[in-house]
């Protein structure tokens, strides 16, 4: 078990053909995080437990990189203990929590070009212990929610 995965730097230089996989991440905040440019990068069959972000893309230049066969669990939110500004809610407006996800990604400006990320056959649990079934209709908008 190791507490977290970083892959490349962000110092410019291009990685290709990385294989991240089989691992058991647990106990930090990005359980795989790569940086950097990457290519041809595959992230499959790994663990990754009580992090508040599963795997991490944030860099533009990544094309293509696969994501499969990852079990995420366990994902905690991480808590605003000192005002920290970077807290903010989809309004940019500041919040004392920030949620939890499987795959956390820069989400760019509308003129970017594309990143070629394949999310495939992944399993995502979450911390919520009163679990929800969602129904959606034809046009996946959600229609009724049970818990």
């Amino acid at each position: 078990m190791v507490g977290g995965i970083s892959l490349g730097s962000s110092n410019g230089s291009i990685m290709t053909e990385n294989d991240v996989y089989e691992n058991k991440v647990s106990w930090c905040y990005d359980g795989i995080d790569a940086l950097g440019e990457q290519r041809n990068t595959r992230i499959w069959g790994n663990d990754v437990g009580h992090c508040p972000v599963g795997t991490s893309l944030i860099w533009r230049e990544q094309k293509p990189v696969y994501i499969f066969r990852n079990v995420y669990h366990h994902l905690d939110q991480r808590k605003n203990y000192r005002d920290d500004l970077n807290f903010q809610d989809c309004n940019n407006t500041a919040t004392h929590q920030s949620w939890s996800t499987a795959l956390k990604l820069n989400a760019g400006t509308e003129t970017d070009p594309n990143d070629l990320i394949y999310f495939i056959h992944n399993t995502v649990h979450s911390m919520n212990h009163s679990p929800s079934t969602y129904i959606f209709d034809a046009n996946m908008e959600i229609v009724a929610t049970t818990q």
